[in-house]
């Protein structure tokens, strides 16, 4: 797997949030984040979710970022870079990345007044809007170490910081669908300067929407403070004639480029291709699953599901791969019913901006290429909503999907043998197989265990969204390799999917909610 990925360091527990503010920074901690973080937590807006982005930070200051972030309930992204700092790319890392319906920018070295995100929500509900405010500058004499919030509000205002209308930027925020419509900010303009200017002059020529800039004095409510500071050490590292050479750079994309939507499909550092294995119980298993995924040669993050597994064997497993920055551990304690689980990871990746998740079973071992080969299958042929594998057992090589015929007692489900090429399917299974995050189809969270396949392919064709199978794409299904042979290998003891009792009862939700039984 290729570098760089962006690592899920922390995630706030928060669903469905209505705005979503991102703080971008790099090698900065302390003081000037803490105030940053405690303005966002004294905002009256309702369901929040903050997401900071460290871009490029060393592992110390890493550490010490951390440590400052520690009171605060916030999702921290970690973006391992040793490239020169990019604002644009560090906003649209989390601008990828945000789930609420409005979405704002805000630099870590800023405080916001209590009621900002209020009224731009206000704002924002009158029509769609790219509002853009300047911040008020507070000069060396406020002791930004000692700043205690919201005492010190009323101190900020009566100091008469300075205003700088052209200093737009600091604080801007758009509907979610208008950032991912244009594609956030121009990544190829580099550390600092005219990417904000850039970003206006699109809303601008963009008719579905209005460019809104807050004037000094329109709200006084909505006013933030930017805290002072020593010169930038972007500076000093790599030197004024740098910085100002790549501002020129920034300045000419922005005079000469005129398109709204910018940047690649992987904007903001998202590879196209989630990967999702739920775990339990299985730690062989699991260890040559995630060995096999591994040699995948195009840029994929996983998502490690461990379903409240926490022995010793399973966790010796697991900790070889949880702080790989490609990887991001879920711990579902209590363990949830499969199709919960993997509801939550669709939404999820569906949020960051994945344009493809692949599930793979735990005891499946994917030959090489397999991902790959789902994916070119998928590009090449649009006009299916999911394509499955196939696998290869001790009896059989067959393919993870195929027909329905009618049944006396109900509907039979007859995979398909295996066949090279793409071919249309009446079902797909979940073993092995790639879907669409656009749209999303969020799976059943009823299911206790099994059906959930069947289930999954009934809600696809119920919205007209086709199936297939790819015979290049394939999977060992519980073969392990033992003294240099592949051979087969059961369950480990104490594995149990359900009870008879459980069974029945899948069984029986299936045929109340579809009008049939499976066999």
């Amino acid at each position: 797997m290729k570098d760089p990925y962006v690592e899920m360091v922390r995630i706030q527990e928060i669903d469905s949030p209505v705005y979503s503010v991102v703080v971008p920074l790099g090698n900065l901690y302390g003081a000037r984040v803490r105030n940053c973080l405690r303005s966002l937590q004294l905002q009256t807006v309702g369901s929040l979710e903050v997401i900071v982005v460290d871009y490029g930070s060393t592992p110390e200051n890493h550490r010490r970022l951390m440590e400052t972030l520690e009171p605060f309930d916030c999702t921290v992204f970690r973006f391992p870079t040793r490239d020169a700092w990019s604002m644009s790319l560090s906003r649209n890392i989390g601008l990828r990345r945000a789930r609420g319906e409005y979405v704002a920018t805000l630099d870590a070295d800023c405080v916001l007044m209590p009621l900002v995100l209020k009224h731009a929500l206000n704002i924002h509900i009158e029509r769609p809007r790219l509002i853009m405010m300047a911040p008020y500058f507070l000069d060396e004499t406020v002791e930004v170490e000692n700043m205690d919030l919201p005492r010190d509000y009323e101190k900020l205002r009566a100091d008469n910081p300075r205003y700088l209308k052209r200093s737009v930027g600091g604080f801007m925020s758009a509907p979610r669908s208008w950032w991912l419509k244009v594609r956030g900010f121009d990544e190829r303009m580099k550390m600092y300067g005219c990417e904000d200017g850039d970003l206006y002059r699109r809303a601008e020529i963009d008719r579905e929407i209005e460019s809104y800039v807050i004037e000094e004095n329109y709200a006084p409510n909505m006013r933030f403070y930017h805290q002072w500071h020593p010169p930038m050490r972007l500076y000093q590292s790599i030197g004024m004639e740098v910085v100002q050479r790549q501002y020129k750079i920034n300045r000419l994309i922005k005079k000469s480029e005129y398109s709204i939507r910018r940047n690649k499909r992987d904007w903001g550092a998202t590879p196209r291709v989630a990967v999702s294995v739920l775990t339990m119980k299985r730690p062989l298993f699991l260890s040559q699953c995630l060995m096999s995924i591994a040699r995948t040669e195009i840029p994929i993050t996983l998502f490690l599901v461990n379903q409240n597994d926490e022995t010793e064997e399973q966790m010796k497993v697991i900790e070889e791969w949880r702080g790989r920055p490609e990887v991001n551990y879920i711990l579902n304690k209590p363990a949830k019913w499969p199709g919960a689980a993997r509801a939550a990871v669709f939404t999820m990746a569906h949020n960051m901006g994945y344009e493809y998740i692949v599930t793979v079973d735990d005891d499946c071992c994917l030959l090489p290429g397999a991902i790959e080969n789902l994916v070119k299958a998928a590009d090449t042929h649009p006009e299916f909503h999911s394509i499955s594998g196939f696998l290869i057992d001790k009896r059989r090589k067959y393919m993870l999907g195929g027909r329905k015929t009618p049944h006396p007692n109900g509907i039979h489900y007859r995979n398909y043998g295996w066949v090279p090429g793409v071919h249309e399917a009446d079902y797909v299974s979940n073993g092995f197989r790639l879907i669409r995050l656009n749209p999303l189809v969020i799976p059943d969270s009823n299911y206790e265990v099994g059906l959930t396949d069947w289930d999954y392919a009934n809600k696809l064709e119920a919205q007209k969204l086709r199936m297939a199978v790819c015979g290049d794409a394939g999977a060992y299904h519980k073969l392990m390799m033992v003294d240099g042979q592949m051979k087969w290998v059961s369950n480990p003891p104490g594995y149990k999917r359900g009870s008879p009792s459980m069974t029945e009862r899948m069984n029986n939700y299936f045929m109340k909610k579809w009008g049939y039984k499976v066999k």
